[in-house]
């Protein structure tokens, strides 16, 4: 059971570090989660269109990320 925990925690803080990684339009996955988080409506429509703009910017140029000598370390 706590194995199970710990491999749960991992997979979460996996998918934190890919969110700081991903970028579109200029902004990191996390930044649009953030923007949402500091709305004071609880759903802020803009905030979701936000979301979905960047999906789309996402989508159509995809991420940049730099390539290092690690990108091609499997």
């Amino acid at each position: 059971m706590v194995a199970d925990f710990v491999r749960y925690i991992e997979g979460l803080i996996s998918i934190f570090r890919l969110t700081e990684k991903l970028d579109a339009a200029g902004d990191t996955m996390s930044r649009i989660f953030h923007l949402c988080r500091e709305s004071k409506e609880r759903l802020d429509p803009k905030a979701m269109e936000n979301f979905k703009n960047w999906i789309i910017n996402f989508d159509v140029w995809g991420s940049f990320l730099p390539l290092t000598a690690q990108s091609w370390d499997v």
